[in-house]
């Protein structure tokens, strides 16, 4: 058995500029992946497909805002998601 579907801590954790979330897929997917702040509200969201095996993605802060301190991130497909907390700074 194979990895299944995982989501990663992104780095660097701090992060000012930009981050990286790196995520695993067992198989292809049309994955989306989302940005909330500690209240929930929504901040970022992109929906693409992904292949099999490791995949990647870049956030920029000036996708989020001007949003500082604790911010979730969630990847998911129609089979899996995970949700993991990261922490902006100005």
């Amino acid at each position: 058995a194979g990895l299944g579907f995982e989501l990663y801590q992104n780095i660097p954790n701090p992060w000012v500029n930009k981050t990286t979330i790196g995520f695993h897929l067992p198989e292809a997917a049309r994955t989306t992946i989302s940005v909330m702040d500690a209240a929930g509200k929504l901040l970022y969201t992109r929906t693409a497909d992904f292949g099999k095996g490791y995949n990647q993605f870049v956030l920029d802060a000036s996708q989020v805002g001007q949003q500082s301190s604790s911010l979730f991130y969630k990847v998911s497909t129609e089979t899996d998601a995970d949700v993991k907390q990261m922490i902006r700074h100005e």
